[in-house]
């Protein structure tokens, strides 16, 4: 199985929006996909988790972890440092980058 993971915890955002539509792609072509959004992760796993330890609430998303075969990860940025990088390498380099930068 395939498990794409949204690499967001923020609700409603575009990456788990571009997640579930690969997803659906796969599934439409046949291919077992999975989709793991951070949204998932219980909401103290940073001290619950860690370091080899495992909480009740994580077995879930472990279980997924095991049952994948390959992963594909959405991780998107839309920081304004960013559209700084953009601009500056547009002007500075005479780079044409595209509008989904």
């Amino acid at each position: 199985m395939i498990t794409i993971i949204s690499g967001t915890n923020r609700p409603q955002s575009s990456t788990i929006k571009l997640a579930a539509y690969y997803q659906k792609r796969f599934l439409e072509k046949g291919v077992e996909a999975g989709l793991l959004s951070l949204t998932q992760l219980p909401a103290n796993s940073l001290e619950t988790d860690l370091y080899g330890k495992r909480s009740r609430e994580f077995q879930p998303i472990q279980d997924i972890v095991d049952k994948t075969e390959k992963f594909l990860f959405f991780i998107f940025f839309t920081h304004p440092t960013t559209l700084l990088l953009q601009h500056s390498l547009t002007q500075t380099d005479s780079l044409t980058l595209p509008d989904t930068f």
